[in-house]
């Protein structure tokens, strides 16, 4: 795939209109090890169709250990917005189903294990993660479903659970512990390097929204207090 292709199949627009941010540009660049210190200027106008070119170009001059064909870049973006019209058409999660397949007969084998062993290991329990110190959670969740491919979790299993007041929660479905563990940390790793504050935790239990908005009272004067 080269650039042509993607500025007449509309792509590098939706790129333009996607990744308006650079900590979130970022994220896709890193997930196709594209060197840091090529990367251009980032604009501050909003105006990114240019950085997208110029990166465009970059790839086909040979920057990436991968080559100068620009579909992992917009596999690594449909890993971001998977029900994007544009995007899913190159989602590289496509193919899955025919690695899966070819491994059936290993599954088959591991039909043996003990129930218990197997349900401890992987479920389809739901796992809360609490990010605090954010409040955007569009930009969030595309971030982590950017995240989840390198920890063995399908971007279609997080889901926006909550947000408001500096904390956002996500929930990660059919997944184990251990890679939601590998996974918050993997989060909390991105988003710290451009904003310290931000914590990412793994919660033991879905909190309702009441615990953690703020619960005003009116009196009879229409005077609210948090």
């Amino acid at each position: 795939m080269d650039k042509k292709e993607l500025i007449k199949n509309g792509i590098l627009n939706q790129f333009a209109a996607l990744f308006r941010e650079q900590d979130l540009a970022d994220i896709v660049l890193d997930v196709i090890d594209f060197p840091e210190h090529l990367r251009p200027e980032f604009p501050t106008n909003n105006r990114t169709l240019g950085y997208w070119r110029e990166i465009c170009n970059q790839i086909e001059a040979g920057v990436l250990p991968t080559g100068t064909d620009l579909l992992p870049l917009v596999e690594a973006a449909a890993q971001s917005y998977p029900n994007n019209p544009i995007f899913s058409q190159y989602s590289s999660s496509q193919s899955q189903p025919s690695n899966s397949a070819s491994n059936a007969p290993n599954s088959s084998q591991q039909t043996n294990t003990p129930t218990s062993e197997t349900q401890q290991t992987s479920n389809d329990n739901l796992f809360i993660i609490s990010i605090q110190g954010r409040d955007d959670p569009n930009h969030l969740l595309a971030s982590a479903k950017i995240v989840a491919p390198g920890q063995q979790i399908s971007p279609e299993d997080i889901s926006l659970r909550f947000s408001g007041n500096n904390i956002v929660l996500l929930g990660l479905n059919h997944c184990s512990s251990e890679a939601v563990a590998s996974f918050a940390g993997g989060l909390q790793t991105i988003l710290q390097s451009n904003q310290n504050s931000v914590r990412v935790n793994v919660l033991t239990e879905d909190p309702q929204p009441y615990l953690i908005s703020r619960i005003f009272v009116e009196g009879p004067d229409q005077a609210r207090f948090a």
